[in-house]
């Protein structure tokens, strides 16, 4: 299998520090996209939060992202938590439909 062409590769690392009276969280993410087939792409992240006086924990996703249009994509996803948050959070699959305009 050959290499996909290096500008249809995406990588990202994003990071937050979130100042709040005395305390604060800090979380960083690095993610991944590459594409499977014409239409088909590939992705996933992995994030790590930090709580000061609070649950640090870290997050994981996995997803297949479908172009139905130029402008519409549906995606498909598994994520998950180390820590159980109950309903806000935890093991889920989501679809959704992004729109771009």
């Amino acid at each position: 299998m050959g290499r996909w062409p290096r500008h249809r590769r995406r990588r990202r690392l994003l990071l937050a520090r979130v100042p709040r009276q005395d305390r604060y969280g800090l979380y960083l993410e690095a993610n991944a996209a590459m594409p499977v087939a014409e239409k088909l792409t590939l992705s996933g992240a992995l994030g790590n939060q930090e709580i000061d006086l609070g649950t640090s924990y870290s997050t994981w996703n996995l997803g297949l992202a479908y172009a139905v249009t130029s402008k519409l994509t549906a995606d498909v996803r598994y994520s998950d938590t180390t820590e159980d948050f109950g309903d806000l959070a935890g093991s889920r699959f989501t679809v959704a439909l992004k729109a771009a305009f």
